[in-house]
């Protein structure tokens, strides 16, 4: 009987040691193909080029006009613009090299927002901070610039 007992017991950790140790592995372990990885993180790259270039084009073309209306237009159109840009399986991790690319890319979107709220202080009573937009700007055309996929 004390033999019987001992036996399930043995037979019981080791299964629960195998269990934490495939789970350890298998959760470390890429949800996101390469090919599938390669291609969102393409198509990231390049939605968030096309939002910076939209963003700048539009704060000079409207600073110059010095029509605050015509930017909140702009801005109810871009902000929703932004905030869907990255695709839903970013949350999931990547394959190696990839996985970084994809925390830079992710780094140079939070970088937007406050760029755009220093735009925006140029239509309402609140002054601008050159200096910050020019850091702004330099890090996120860093980001864009230097990484390849």
């Amino acid at each position: 009987m004390n033999n019987k007992l001992f036996i399930i017991i043995v037979l019981v950790l080791s299964l629960s040691i195998i269990g934490v140790l495939g789970y350890k592995q298998f959760s470390g372990m890429p949800k996101v193909s390469n090919s599938e990885s390669k291609q969102l993180l393409i198509e990231y790259k390049k939605n968030l080029e096309d939002l910076y270039a939209e963003l700048n084009t539009e704060y000079s073309r409207l600073a110059a006009e010095k029509d605050p209306e015509k930017w909140e237009d702009f801005s109810a159109q871009w902000m929703p613009k932004l905030l869907n840009v990255r695709p839903e399986v970013m949350g999931s991790k990547f394959p190696n090299g990839y996985e970084e690319i994809k925390i830079e890319l992710m780094t140079a979107q939070s970088d937007f927002m406050p760029l755009w709220a220093e735009y925006n202080k140029d239509f309402s009573e609140q002054e601008s901070d050159g200096q910050k937009i020019e850091e702004l700007k330099n890090r996120i055309e860093n980001i864009l610039n230097s990484v390849e996929i």
